[in-house]
């Protein structure tokens, strides 16, 4: 890592680098005006992820000495987040397809999809394997990458769906309840019966919330006053 980069060595440091960057984003994406897809992406993934990497990175320096312990949580977390960004490319299109496919009913689609997806073998085996992580043998940056990169592709694969379908909103209701289901889940020592986590993000899907559509000017004051203008024009106009 070059000098001046960020640094720590132990997860009590990441842990505060990591609830930091949650509590900013939160504070972003709760008081920022709308933003576009990509910026929504990139603040989503530190406001609901950061607090699912912890017990992976408890777990990922278990048998590692504590010399050894700054580059492999270093590694670990680059790979982990470079996956969860390449992730928002095939996310953004999926967003795209199902507001043009279903317009207003786009998050509830979402959402019935990601519980669908929450009753099948494959999201078992993946929800398994990354309660399941493998421990690095010795303190290798690179092997932690290469782990970080796995454990990556393993949590899109476990809740990629619902990250999608909580992007849809644009509302911060339904991402945090997504949020605590997500914690909840990752914290507990045996995974909670499929069906009962499908009908709690269906009932999360089911919130009202505000379509991107509708909030597009809602912070546009300029775009407000036109139209004011226009509305009041046509009224005095002889011809109205």
């Amino acid at each position: 890592m070059r000098q001046g980069a960020l640094r720590f060595n132990s997860v009590r440091a990441l842990a505060h680098i990591l609830l930091g960057a949650c509590a900013i984003a939160w504070c972003i994406l709760w008081l920022a005006p709308p933003m576009t897809d990509v910026g929504h992406w990139i603040a989503m993934l530190p406001a609901m992820m950061a607090p699912l990497i912890l017990p992976l990175a408890r777990k990922a320096i278990a048998r590692v000495y504590a010399r050894e312990r700054g580059p492999v949580l270093q590694g670990f977390l680059f790979g982990y987040v470079l996956c969860w960004l390449l992730a928002g490319v095939p996310a953004i299109l999926i967003i795209k397809l199902l507001h043009a496919l279903a317009g207003p009913f786009a998050a509830p689609l979402a959402f019935a999809l990601a519980a669908l997806w929450h009753v099948t073998p494959a999201r078992a085996r993946a929800a398994k394997m990354s309660h399941g992580l493998a421990r690095l043998p010795r303190g290798d940056a690179a092997d932690a990458t290469r782990l970080g990169l796995r454990q990556g592709m393993l949590c899109i694969q476990s809740c990629g769906p619902l990250m999608v379908a909580s992007m849809t909103t644009h509302s911060l209701a339904p991402m945090l309840l997504v949020t605590l289901l997500l914690l909840a889940e990752s914290n507990s020592h045996r995974l909670p019966p499929a069906q009962r986590i499908a009908t709690l993000i269906l009932v999360i899907g089911l919130l009202p919330a505000p379509h991107p559509h509708k909030m597009e000017h809602a912070y546009d004051p300029p775009h407000q006053t036109d139209r004011s203008f226009a509305q009041q024009k046509s009224a005095v106009s002889p011809g109205a």
